[in-house]
């Protein structure tokens, strides 16, 4: 069965806006309470963090945040049968989440996510040197970028919450000061009356400085507690004829390669336990070049479609991002997660929707740069279904 159909991302995109603009919210509820206490090392001010439940009872699916890192923390689904569970990893307190080998469960993850080379970058003829948190490169904003600091959350209506944060000129080495705002809605899409999370991230600075912002949950469709064995018998599609070459330390190369005759070929559904064996390595970590995702129209396009027959769940993924990473979670280290679940390498995947990695260091990637007067703006919808059985 075709899940991705790369010549409808018109009707594609015009159907999301509507169902956005449209969507009855008469089953939604937000609701807020504390979900822990924090003591910012670097400053000694102690923060109540605060946890948002995003609801929709009809749909019996629900979504919590917290303004640590403006995460996700929990999205509960049914299944095809209808029992709910949660399909994020996590944990159940801000000091794990703070903790730097927290492999970002959740965060909103900048002013830059992903690597950049060196840790260093040139602009406007200015060298800029960042924090290393990768070796030799920075990794995810540096030290505590986006996703480990706190942020100014407040309730939209019955189905949305809206955050902001202000990164301080310098901040991590970048350049300039950049107001940042991250919303989060839980909706039903009035055509297809399926659920969908839509997050919703923008930016302006008062400088010229690369912004690159990305949500970086950890799903498992079977729910977080499966682990691999839930991981490897989903099955993933992606729409992309193309990826971003690699170098052994994980940074692109510039290099824009085809995936045809590679094992990053998964232009048709493929089992995600073959996808990780077929790349000969520890697993799947790479950033997607998503079909039509260069063109000057800003749209919503068909990004990744995977699915857990088992449960029945599938999340179907749309963006306006050039790019997308997906990552198997290749750590090898060991997570005493929520309910005291132990996660494991290749309990979970990402979909991180993104410009290309490194795009600073690389005039033939997309634009990252963003001055006064220009407005970064980035946007995913994460439709949450049932599949229908194929025969």
């Amino acid at each position: 069965m075709t899940r991705i159909t790369p010549m409808g991302y018109l009707m594609y995109s015009v159907a999301c806006v509507a169902a956005i603009l449209f969507t009855n919210g008469c089953h939604g509820k937000v609701t807020e309470d504390i979900f822990d206490y924090f003591v910012d090392q670097d400053t000694g001010v102690n923060h109540t963090v605060l946890r948002y439940t995003i609801e929709n009872s009809e749909k019996k699916i629900s979504c919590q945040l917290i303004n640590f890192g403006a995460t996700v923390t929990s999205l509960r689904v049914p299944d095809k049968d209808g029992n709910v569970d949660d399909i994020l990893l996590g944990f159940d307190n801000v000091q794990s989440y703070n903790d730097s080998l927290n492999p970002y469960f959740g965060a909103t993850v900048g002013r830059v996510a992903n690597r950049v080379r060196g840790g260093t970058f040139k602009l406007d003829g200015t060298p800029y040197n960042l924090f290393k948190n990768a070796g030799n490169d920075t990794l995810h904003g540096g030290r505590r970028g986006f996703s480990r600091v706190m942020w100014q959350a407040e309730i939209k209506g019955d189905n949305q919450v809206k955050m902001t944060y202000v990164s301080p000129r310098d901040s991590e080495g970048f350049p300039g000061e950049v107001t940042a705002e991250a919303t989060f809605t839980l909706l039903v899409n009035e055509v297809t009356k399926i659920p969908q999370l839509v997050i919703t991230y923008k930016a302006t600075a008062n400088q010229r400085t690369p912004i690159n912002i990305v949500n970086h949950a950890y799903f498992n469709l079977a729910g977080h507690k499966a682990g691999k064995d839930g991981i490897y018998r989903h099955k993933v599609q992606i729409n992309a004829d193309q990826y971003t070459k690699l170098d052994a330390t994980l940074v692109p190369t510039g290099e824009i390669v085809n995936v045809t005759g590679t094992a990053y070929d998964l232009r048709n559904l493929t089992v995600v336990k073959a996808a990780i064996d077929g790349t000969g390595s520890d697993g799947v970590d790479i950033n997607f070049c998503i079909n039509g995702g260069r063109d000057e129209q800003k749209i919503q396009r068909d990004t990744a479609y995977i699915v857990d027959e088992t449960s029945g769940r599938y999340l179907k993924l749309s963006t306006d991002q050039p790019g997308v990473q997906f990552y198997t979670h290749n750590n090898d280290n060991k997570f005493t997660g929520k309910e005291g679940f132990v996660y494991e390498r290749h309990g979970a995947f990402c979909l991180e929707t993104q410009n290309y990695p490194d795009s600073v260091n690389h005039d033939n990637f997309p634009n990252s740069i963003y001055g006064p007067n220009e407005l970064y703006s980035h946007t995913s919808i994460y439709e949450l279904g049932i599949s229908t059985p194929t025969s």
